[in-house]
């Protein structure tokens, strides 16, 4: 498993591919490990194979069971999820030897060579032409009025916010809160997106956006968008929230 770790190279560019679903989309939020509520959620949603589920990335680290959700992904030919910046994460620490790795990323000595592929595999976007709006999938968002394959790669996985230093002057995104407000206000369409990354502000619905991180791995919930209809489906976490492990540490 040495080479595993030390061969293994993140060739990846921009990466956007579309899908043309023949019946409904399950879109999933961060799932990050929390394997127990995703097997819920599907139940929940009533999941058939003949359904399409699209992830919104970070589908890995934070939660228990995170080599379980990756090989679920995997096996169902009819399952998919774009990148998020776990993953980008999951790929950088790839280039650690195994035992420098910290003690939350020990899960990586799990993996085969053909699960570590797949990460680095892992498109940007997902696109879904067929349904009126069409949707976008992705981790963290979009800068309105750039083309798909001229946003930026580190942006589209880790942005919260956006914020203009002009009225009419270009946008800049950041991660955290402090500058600008939520990216997804600025969204005009004419496509939908569903998104994560923003477990904060949990569950999000604006006209042409939809934020589905509602903070699974720290206690909250993990929430499904099932398309055509944008119907909402959320089922509750197993994990411990952060005010929960503040008082065991009491």
């Amino acid at each position: 498993s040495t080479n595993l770790f030390l061969h293994c190279s993140n060739s990846m560019d921009h990466q956007h591919i579309s899908l043309q679903p023949a019946s409904r989309t399950i879109v999933i939020g961060d799932v990050h490990g929390c394997y127990d509520e995703l097997l819920e959620l599907l139940a929940q949603c009533q999941y058939k194979e003949s359904d399409t589920v699209v992830f919104v990335g970070d589908i890995v680290n934070k939660g228990p069971k995170s080599v379980e959700v990756l090989r679920l992904v995997m096996q169902k030919p009819n399952f998919f999820t774009v990148r998020g910046n776990h993953e980008d994460k999951v790929i950088e620490a790839l280039s650690c030897p195994p035992e420098q790795l910290p003690k939350k990323l020990r899960w990586l000595r799990e993996l085969t060579q053909d699960q570590v592929a797949f990460l680095q595999d892992i498109p940007l976007t997902i696109s879904l032409p067929c349904y009126e709006p069409p949707v976008i999938v992705v981790h963290a968002g979009l800068i309105p009025g750039i083309s798909l394959d001229q946003q930026d790669r580190s942006v589209v996985t880790t942005m919260r916010n956006l914020h203009r230093e002009q009225e009419f002057g270009p946008f800049v995104a950041y991660e955290r809160k402090k500058h600008g407000n939520a990216w997804s206000k600025h969204w005009v369409g004419p496509e939908h997106v569903l998104f994560g990354h923003d477990a904060p502000r949990r569950l999000q619905r604006r006209k042409f956006a939809t934020g589905l991180d509602t903070g699974c791995a720290v206690g909250g919930e993990l929430t499904a968008c099932i398309l055509p209809e944008h119907k909402i489906v959320s089922v509750p976490s197993k994990q411990v929230s952060k005010k929960e492990k503040k008082g065991k540490k009491k």
